[in-house]
């Protein structure tokens, strides 16, 4: 019996509770609502870090006499790819790390990322030679050697004007297909840093008819939205 009187009991307060919830009348409700509205501004972003980690710098020319050793221009994290001035006519060099290309870009197809230079500039005679005959670029791997097969560098045929401290390269469109280092498939929002990033060896492969000189050239680096 006791169990019995608990149970009508419970059952005597629920109905009482439904009754008094029934008896409030409804609250005046009023909507409205404001629209919004943006656009996605298509973003694509370069950085470059020159000598972009520890053990940068030239190797190779074994026989030459010679051992290569980074230039006063090459720092960790900046500077140039400096080769220096042990390096010989005759024999071929990898500079290890020379360059780390990092991309954002939020287009949903990725993008293409384009290198090409000027012809090599001889400073000490005030010439010119070809760079697809001398500096070559490669992804940065362990197994690269002096001899690894590398892509030469070529010369854009296109106008350039001093700036962006160095030489920028002034397409009408789009870089031409022969400049291509790097297809990325797809948007870099998601990644580490909502960037994506690829280092690059370069070769100097040094004929035994090159000018005992001083020489430099400028490469740039454009990336472009696919």
């Amino acid at each position: 019996m006791r169990t019995l009187r608990r149970l009508l009991g419970f059952g005597i307060l629920a109905v009482a509770l439904a009754i008094a919830l029934g008896a409030h009348p409804a609250n005046a409700q009023s909507y409205g609502s404001t629209r919004l509205a943006w656009n996605v501004t298509p973003i694509v972003t370069l950085a470059l870090t020159p000598n972009y980690q520890t053990g940068f710098g030239p190797q190779g020319g074994a026989g030459s006499g010679s051992t290569p050793a980074p230039g006063s221009g090459a720092v960790l994290g900046g500077g140039a790819v400096d080769f220096g001035n042990q390096v010989v006519q005759g024999y071929q060099y990898l500079y290890k790390y020379a360059v780390q290309a990092a991309v954002t870009t939020n287009d949903g197809s990725g993008f293409t990322l384009y290198a090409e230079g000027t012809n090599i500039n001889d400073t000490t005679l005030g010439s010119t030679v070809p760079i697809n005959q001398i500096l070559y670029w490669l992804v940065s791997s362990g197994g690269n050697s002096p001899f690894s097969p590398a892509t030469p560098f070529t010369a854009t045929t296109s106008p350039t004007s001093a700036g962006c401290g160095g030489q920028c390269i002034n397409y009408a469109g789009s870089p031409p297909g022969t400049a291509i280092v790097w297809h990325y498939p797809s948007t870099t929002i998601g990644q580490p840093g909502n960037a994506v990033a690829q280092g690059y060896d370069y070769q100097l492969r040094l004929g035994s008819v090159s000018n005992a000189d001083s020489f430099s050239v400028y490469v740039t680096y454009t990336a472009v939205g696919n």
